[in-house]
């Protein structure tokens, strides 16, 4: 009996659990309607008389623009060439160029780095005036935290700058000198001027002898070293050199203040000589070939330069760094008289064709000499009117001298 009425209370209790699930169940449908959506609230009345506010979206702040300072030589010859691709390439980046100009002047170069870091400047491109003087500009760039990347010429000091792209003379010397034997038909005798307190124009002169071994018959007869001497004191020494040595044919000078000196002089005193500069990153150098009375020279490839410079400023940007070796290595240009003068019939400012830069391992300040360039060395000039009866006089008389004096020098 008690079991029966246990049973019939568990049956009660779950009819009546049953019609309670029953009756939520039918509130719910009630609720949310047949279809299980939310019901829509009714709309909020707005009175006739109700202002309305518009709302106007808050504006966006603008990106920051970056500030590169571009210190160049000059506007003129290879220089304006930098200056046009970098304010071109970087302005198409939103990014401000402010351009300087320190005409070769060590201290007009500092005071612009200090501007430069005055004015907060996010980064510097320099094409420098001189390595050492540069160092201490860098430097001082360094601790006002403004990145610098350096174009054409390096310096010695490794760390501070962020990047340096550096023409290779060294690279393109036996091409040069093609150039040199080609336009004396295999026989000269030539005097070289050079400042042997530079390393690096001294190396260079050096290098330019030596590799000349292979023409025996193109002969140094003047080996001037011009240290500590002004454009004035140089010209002096020119022309006692073609005083005292009249059957000079030819000068190589190591850089631009000699080879000035010597076209100066030529011209003044009416005479024709085949001038070939080795270090022509200077704006005057190229603008003297282009005059013509200079027949060759080494330049800096300016447009692979500049475009490289470009690369690297937005990498920095966007990454903090080059992302390369500190140093990059670009083969030197050689450049004739009529090499330029077809560029500038084609409307061009510069003959030469961009190369991949050349990568070296880190922290090795200075370029390695032996490699062959690829660029063009231009056309061989009309021979001057007096060179044929100049060979003639000089028929017999050989003023080199001894054999041994031709050989390169011992490692």
């Amino acid at each position: 009996m008690k079991k029966r009425l246990y049973a019939l209370t568990v049956t009660l209790l779950l009819l009546l659990m049953t019609a309670g699930c029953t009756e939520n169940i039918q509130l719910i449908q009630t609720d949310s309607g047949a279809s299980g959506e939310s019901k829509k609230p009714d709309p909020i009345p707005i009175p006739p008389d109700a202002e309305l506010i518009e709302v106007t979206p808050a504006p966006q702040a603008e990106t920051e623009r970056r500030l590169v300072y571009l210190i160049l030589p000059t506007e003129s010859g290879l220089s304006l060439r930098e200056k046009e691709i970098i304010t071109e390439t970087l302005g198409a980046s939103d990014i401000d160029v402010e351009v300087r100009l320190h005409g070769y002047e060590p201290e007009v170069q500092s005071q612009i780095f200090l501007e430069a870091c005055e004015a907060e400047a996010d980064l510097i491109l320099c094409d420098n005036a001189d390595p050492d003087s540069t160092a201490l500009d860098v430097a001082a760039a360094y601790e006002a935290e403004v990145p610098v990347i350096l174009m054409n010429r390096g310096m010695m000091s490794i760390g501070s700058a962020s990047g340096q792209l550096v023409t290779d003379r060294f690279s393109c010397m036996g091409k040069l000198i093609e150039v040199f034997a080609k336009r004396e038909e295999g026989y000269s005798r030539y005097a070289l001027l050079c400042d042997r307190s530079d390393l690096a124009d001294s190396d260079s002169a050096d290098s330019f002898r030596e590799m000349l071994f292979t023409y025996p018959d193109i002969i140094c007869l003047v080996d001037e070293d011009v240290s500590g001497q002004d454009g004035e004191q140089m010209k002096e020494t020119v022309r006692k050199i073609l005083a005292e040595n009249p059957y000079i044919q030819a000068f190589v000078c190591a850089n631009a203040d000699e080879t000035q000196a010597v076209c100066e002089v030529l011209s003044e005193e009416n005479i024709s000589r085949t001038v070939i500069c080795l270090d022509g990153n200077e704006d005057r150098v190229y603008e003297l070939c282009r005059s013509g009375d200079v027949y060759a020279t080494i330049v800096k490839p300016a447009e692979a330069i500049a475009e490289k410079a470009c690369e690297e400023v937005i990498h920095f940007f966007e990454h903090g760094s080059t992302g390369e070796n500190e140093f990059r290595y670009f083969a030197g240009v050689i450049v004739t008289v009529d090499d330029i003068a077809a560029a500038d019939q084609a409307g061009e400012e510069s003959p030469e064709v961009p190369e991949e830069p050349q990568e070296e391992p880190a922290g090795t300040p200075e370029p390695t000499p032996g490699t062959d360039n690829t660029e063009p060395a231009g056309t061989e000039s009309a021979p001057q009117e007096n060179e044929g009866q100049m060979r003639e006089d000089m028929t017999g008389f050989d003023p080199a001298p001894d054999a041994s004096s031709l050989q390169p020098a011992a490692p």
